[in-house]
């Protein structure tokens, strides 16, 4: 398998009972450092980037245009995964421990451990539910951040983060043949398909 958007192996050792395999190196570490900061708070960019002259080694905050390329670089890496692979595969473990970032931010699926082999029959019928091992933020307190934009995008982003919204509510439908191939949400993603506006999933009147 090789596709820019997956960690690539590079061999393995096997010798007097040890098995190593050997994987490229992806310099930022996982996405979970920069999603669930260890202050277990969110601030402006502003004390973001004041922070970060303070403690260069903390993650900075991704910005939209940065999230955006993260989450389209990882449809692509699972619809690959699904739809081009000789023997399609299903991750079984997407999550943002998994997630690695190159130096250009570029997102990289890794640990495969959990990964299966699937007939088309079975990947059509589940749609994109089956992909994504979910997480909740809990490690983020109640303090809201001091910069309206994080949560207010600029006109410039509202397309974009709409695009990405929808998308997510279209992967979340309560029936499985109502969700996308992760082929089409690339595409969603991406802008290059007309996409409807989706039904609010059971999940999220539970949270209301």
């Amino acid at each position: 398998m090789h596709h820019l958007n997956l960690v690539r192996l590079w061999g393995f050792c096997a010798e007097k009972g040890r098995r190593i395999l050997v994987y490229e190196y992806v310099p930022k570490g996982s996405l979970d450092k920069f999603l669930f900061p260890a202050r277990g708070i969110l601030k402006s960019e502003e004390d973001d980037a004041e922070d970060e002259l303070l403690d260069p080694s903390r993650p900075p905050m991704l910005d939209w245009n940065i999230r955006y390329r993260i989450a389209l670089g990882v449809a692509r890496a699972i619809a690959y995964l699904h739809e081009e692979c000789l023997e399609w595969v299903l991750h079984c473990d997407i999550k943002p421990e998994n997630i690695l970032l190159g130096d250009d931010f570029c997102p990289k699926i890794s640990d495969f451990g959990l990964a299966k082999l699937k007939k088309k029959e079975d990947m059509l019928r589940n749609g994109a539910s089956g992909n994504v091992s979910g997480r909740r933020n809990n490690e983020i307190q109640d303090s809201l951040t001091q910069s309206e934009d994080w949560y207010f995008p600029s006109r410039l982003h509202f397309d974009m983060v709409d695009r990405m919204v929808k998308t997510a509510m279209w992967c979340l439908q309560d029936r499985p043949e109502m969700r996308p191939s992760m082929g089409k949400v690339a595409k969603m993603l991406e802008g290059t398909v007309e996409m409807m506006e989706p039904k609010k999933p059971t999940i999220f009147f539970l949270a209301d």
